[in-house]
């Protein structure tokens, strides 16, 4: 078996950033949305750390929809001077292309260096403007994002690979009578300037920072729960959700540990919002189909819920824990290392536990062909012929 395929050094063929290279702290986006322009200016402070030595360029995912104004470069977040880099694009692929950016002088390994980038993001691929007739209201214009799988380097430059994950917040400047909300664990509204403010506290891959903006109103449904929607659409939300999301959530605790995101919101989207749902962390976007009136749809947010954990999680608990007791030979163990994978349906994320099975002892191996062939029928093809790639 080819280790660098399953390891923290396999390829990811669709970034181009130096993600291998440095390290994203923390990052910061002050964005500005202009509806009749349609773009987001913005500006974008990493926080970083080289991690190889002698680095000489900085590279970055973008988008030919995203354009770069400037970059300046310091070499401590406790630096107030900074200087102006040069920087250019390179091609890289259909869906995206390469900020190179030129240090003004080799960075050292373990050196903690600050970027500032500033940009316009306009009508790309991750950057939906809807107008008036496309929402909901029928009243006000509307924008939101859509950064999975790779489309958010059309949002802000940013190493678009899942193997990255950082903390992050935001200030998001909208016009009178629009709010902004974003996949993040804090949130408070400056009224002063219309600006919203956001924190995410957990650490996410850029691919699941999402923002919304638009003439948004919002309910509490429970002690952690609320329901953003169009002002047409709150009552029917409230009455269809009140006390319902939190019953998903307890059990989603008791199945799977606890919930560490803070907050789980629901954004109804405008009717031409073209998915049923999209998990973001603390703030799953749905359709307003979902709004059936007799909650008989209610339970499509148990899918988006199990994101928290299956997927939106640093490490996902159970199949780690599954494939640490096929490494030590835990053996009072297997009987619940086969209920986890007799329950798994169609997902993908149980071929590491079969793979550590593989890999261990010959009862472990004889563990995993006794499942598979219990459960092969109930596995997506493709799947199948994944778990039987490792197996045989």
């Amino acid at each position: 078996m080819d280790e660098s395929l399953h390891s923290d050094l396999a390829e990811d063929v669709s970034t181009s950033s130096s993600f291998r290279q440095f390290k994203i702290k923390h990052f910061h986006l002050d964005l500005s949305l202009d509806f009749e322009q349609r773009t987001l200016r913005g500006t974008e402070t990493l926080q970083l750390k080289c991690i190889q030595d002698s680095q000489t360029e900085l590279l970055m995912d973008i988008h030919p929809s995203l354009s770069i104004q400037d970059v300046s470069f310091c070499g401590t977040e406790e630096d107030s001077g900074s200087v102006k880099v040069e920087f250019l694009t390179r091609n890289f692929t259909s869906y995206g292309t390469t900020l190179v950016v030129k240090c003004p002088s080799p960075c050292k390994i373990e050196e903690d260096i600050q970027v500032v980038i500033q940009f316009v993001a306009s009508d790309g691929p991750g950057v939906c403007w809807l107008k008036p007739e496309q929402t909901a209201g029928k009243a006000k214009p509307y924008v939101f994002t859509q950064g999975q799988a790779v489309l958010n380097r059309s949002f802000f430059p940013c190493f678009d690979t899942p193997a990255v994950k950082s903390t992050y917040s935001a200030s998001v400047k909208v016009p009178d009578g629009f709010t902004a909300v974003m996949s993040a664990s804090k949130g408070e509204h400056r009224k002063a300037d219309n600006t919203f403010l956001f924190t995410m506290e957990q650490p996410i891959p850029s691919y699941l920072v999402a923002l919304a903006v638009g003439d948004l109103v919002s309910a509490e449904v429970g002690p952690r729960t609320r329901v953003w929607t169009e002002p047409c659409l709150l009552q029917a939300a409230t009455e269809e959700y009140d006390g319902v999301i939190e019953e998903f959530l307890a059990v989603g605790e008791k199945l799977f540990g606890p919930y560490v995101w803070g907050r789980y919101d629901v954004l109804f989207m405008p009717p031409s919002f073209p998915f049923g749902g999209m998990e973001n962390p603390c703030l799953t976007f749905v359709t307003p189909c979902l709004l059936a009136g007799d909650r008989s749809l209610a339970d499509v947010i148990v899918h988006e819920i199990c994101h928290s954990w299956f997927g939106n999680l640093v490490t996902n608990l159970r199949l780690r824990w599954a494939q640490i007791i096929a490494k030590n030979q835990h053996q009072p163990g297997y009987q619940h290392v086969r209920n986890f994978l007799s329950c798994q349906g169609k997902q993908k994320y149980t071929l590491p536990v079969y793979r550590a099975l593989w890999n261990g002892s010959e009862e472990t191996r004889a563990l995993a062909t006794e499942i598979f062939n219990a459960t092969s029928h109930q596995l997506h093809i493709n799947v199948c012929k994944n778990v039987k790639k490792i197996i045989t």
